[in-house]
């Protein structure tokens, strides 16, 4: 047994006993020790709130009752009508907390004291189910099942994703979320949720957020662009959005490196099955490729920018081949569209630096003396994908 790595061993699927033994290292930031630990005083050693051992409780009067956070699981069981339940704030972040509705003949509601996304959940049927997560300052439902979580809003629903809804047969397509392709996820969540539903690229609704709202309001034409795991791009003009006849506008991810030098005309394989997509080379996921392949090391890249300004070689090298490509690709962008503002959104737009250096590249691939297309950071960061998705229903 000694000369087997663990994962040559055979695999114990099923017929766990609680006196089976566990590998763990004991202290492994100061003097490690190798130990063994058997199943069952494993379990009754995890923090109580995860769910095992003696983790559950009842909870079957009508009147208010306090749902105890020092348990994993808690079974309404009341009778009666309209019972109402609370729930204080959670002790540990991530904390997860089970709710069960098991006993037929009445209805309960629970309303936790902070929560994300719902006022409170009722439960009317056996077997109602849901699960909470705590964040350390609200809890965020995490799963349901016939639980109705009360948000006090029955009206249609916005949804930014990756890819784009085929206007020809209405199934996604150009999903990196790859399971999504070829699926009618708008038809599918309106059946679920009962209620209308609009669906769009998270580049377009980040681009329509803050063509509205926030950095571009004082432009006529807003390219958008998140450059983030992928790359992606989004148009508005004069306030609309342009998705294009085939759905794909803005799609510029997708399109060759422009401009390549004689290092950049090796295989960059993209996830779409093309080579030499602008999307291999500017996002984030290809920003710590490069890295990696340079230095040998594999970094994310906050550590990346970090280590440059403390003057890591490789790193500002990285940085400043990112900054060149993102340069070639927005200046292909503006001899097309000509926009007023470019917004950049998704991880990388957090590089202060892009905003300056970026657009000292433009004037070499540019087709004109003068520009005056601005680079702007967006004003509603992270969050501005959701607020472009509760855009697409503004003019109902």
């Amino acid at each position: 047994m000694a000369d087997k790595k663990i994962t040559a061993l055979t695999d114990l699927s099923t017929g766990v006993a609680g006196a089976d033994l566990l590998h763990v290292v004991d202290d492994p930031t100061g003097t490690p020790i190798n130990k063994k630990v058997s199943v069952t005083n494993f379990i009754n050693n995890l923090p109580s709130f995860i769910g095992f051992s003696n983790s559950t409780e009842d909870i079957s009067s009508a009147t208010q009752t306090a749902i105890s956070v020092a348990t994993a699981i808690t079974f309404l069981e009341t009778t009666g009508t309209n019972a109402a339940t609370s729930l204080a704030d959670g002790t540990v972040v991530g904390q997860i907390k089970i709710i069960v509705h098991d006993t037929a003949g009445g209805t309960s509601e629970c309303t936790p004291d902070d929560v994300l996304g719902f006022v409170d959940m009722d439960f009317v049927t056996v077997g109602d189910t849901a699960m909470l997560m705590w964040t350390g300052t609200k809890w965020v439902a995490l799963a349901s099942h016939a639980a109705a979580a009360d948000t006090g809003y029955d009206g249609p629903i916005g949804i930014c994703m990756p890819g784009s809804v085929s206007k020809k047969t209405g199934l996604i397509q150009g999903a990196n979320t790859t399971y999504l392709n070829g699926q009618n996820f708008q038809k599918d969540l309106q059946a679920t949720l009962n209620r209308a539903v609009r669906l769009s690229n998270d580049a377009n609704c980040f681009a329509l957020s803050e063509a509205i709202e926030g950095a571009g309001t004082s432009a006529n034409v807003v390219f958008g662009v998140i450059i983030g795991t992928g790359c992606g791009g989004g148009i508005v003009v004069n306030g609309r959005l342009v998705s294009g006849v085939n759905g794909i506008a803005g799609e510029w991810g997708h399109t060759p490196l422009p401009w390549p030098v004689a290092n950049e005309f090796d295989n960059h394989h993209c996830w779409c099955g093309k080579i030499g997509c602008l999307e291999t080379y500017i996002s984030g996921t290809a920003f710590e490729k490069d890295y990696q392949q340079m230095s040998g090391n594999s970094k994310s890249g906050q550590e990346i920018v970090s280590d440059s300004k403390n003057g890591d070689i490789v790193a500002e090298a990285v940085l400043q081949a990112l900054e060149d490509r993102i340069g070639r690709g927005l200046a292909m962008v503006i001899n097309i569209l000509d926009p007023d503002i470019i917004i950049l959104g998704g991880g990388l737009s957090n590089i202060d630096r892009l905003y300056e250096n970026v657009p000292r590249k433009w004037p070499g691939y540019v087709f004109s003396n003068d520009i005056t297309t601005k680079l702007l950071a967006p004003k509603y960061g992270d969050s501005s994908g959701v607020r472009g998705a509760a855009l697409l229903f503004q003019d109902d």
